[in-house]
C-alpha cells in the first residue's frame, strides 16, 4: 500500500512540475503562489488519471493472475 501511495505522490508532483514548466509558472509569482495556482488543476487530474489508473490497475493485475495461473 505504501508503494502505491508513493507512485501517486511521485505521479501528482510530476504532473504540477510539467504543469508548471509548460508555460502557467511565471516569474511575477513567488514558488507558493505558483503552486498555489496548481489546485485548481488537482482535481481534474484526480479524476481523469489517477482513479482510472489506480482501477484499471487492478483489473489488469487480476486477469494477469488468472492467465498466469
Amino acid at each position: 500500500m505504501a508503494r502505491r501511495l508513493v507512485t501517486l505522490g511521485v505521479a501528482t508532483f510530476i504532473f504540477i512540475l510539467a504543469e508548471n514548466m509548460a508555460g502557467t509558472l511565471s516569474t511575477d509569482y513567488s514558488l507558493k503562489q505558483n503552486a498555489i495556482a496548481q489546485l485548481d488543476l488537482f482535481g481534474p487530474f484526480v479524476i481523469l488519471y489517477l482513479l482510472p489508473a489506480f482501477f484499471t490497475s487492478f483489473t489488469v493485475a487480476r486477469a494477469w493472475r488468472r492467465w498466469w495461473a
